[in-house]
């Protein structure tokens, strides 16, 4: 028998699945879209460590069921992004003034194995310590201080960067590249914290079409007149909604 907490969740689940169906015009089988509910309510009620062992414990299907779905190539997955947007618009005012909020999460990890494991910062201790790395992107309502996660990217590590060429901010814009037509039909301001108040990342942000609210450095140049550009913007979209 099923609880009606759970039952409701479940339609909301189903009703956000459905949308980004339609808006990103993915064909999911129904097989694993029961699946996908599933699996969501397990990370609601499973205890302790979340893994495929635990799932398949408490839930309906075997351990490599759970493997195979979480290896699907893209084109045959959900739309992460567009599923939890469906869901943050039963919570915000899409109507009113929002951003886009940043923010990366070290998440400690011991071992070697795990993929682009590493060194990165981590603000509760305040220094570099080894781990995994999340890149949370989050949708701000503004007038209500509330906040929905869009998306979760996983940073790559060191080795990673040094092969691509790349720094940690360059990496940080190519990640905000990769979802930026879709964050951008949402709204075009991005908030972060100091570490992303640098030249680059402004003019990363910049070059994608987004204006970036951020607290300078210590240390910080002027920007290039970019404070002056997120305080008219802020301005003409605060008297226009008023």
């Amino acid at each position: 028998m099923i609880s009606e907490p759970l039952s409701q969740y479940e339609e909301i689940l189903k009703d956000a699945i459905r949308t980004s169906m339609k808006e990103s015009g993915a064909k999911l089988a129904k097989t694993f879209q029961t699946l996908l509910i599933e699996i969501l309510t397990l990370y609601m009620i499973l205890p302790r460590k979340i893994n495929f062992t635990q799932m398949a414990r408490y839930g309906k299907h075997d351990e490599q069921t759970y493997r195979q779905n979480f290896n699907r190539k893209k084109k045959d997955c959900i739309d992460w992004l567009l599923l939890n947007l469906s869901l943050a618009r039963r919570v915000l005012d899409m109507d009113g003034l929002l951003a886009i909020a940043i923010d990366p999460c070290y998440i400690s990890k011991a071992g070697k194995k795990t993929p682009h494991i590493g060194r990165f910062w981590s603000g509760c201790a305040g220094a570099v310590k080894h781990g995994l790395e999340i890149m949370g992107v989050g949708l701000l309502d503004v007038a209500n201080n509330k906040c929905m996660m869009l998306r979760a990217h996983q940073t790559i590590g060191n080795s990673a960067l040094k092969m691509r060429n790349k720094t940690l901010v360059e990496y940080y814009i190519s990640v905000m590249k990769r979802y930026s037509k879709k964050l951008l039909s949402i709204t075009d301001i991005v908030v972060a914290d100091a570490f992303f108040s640098t030249s680059t990342f402004e003019k990363g942000m910049s070059e994608l079409g987004f204006y970036l609210v951020s607290r300078f450095r210590d240390n910080a140049c002027h920007l290039a007149n970019a404070r002056w550009k997120v305080q008219v913007v802020l301005l003409d979209k605060t008297l226009n909604d008023g």
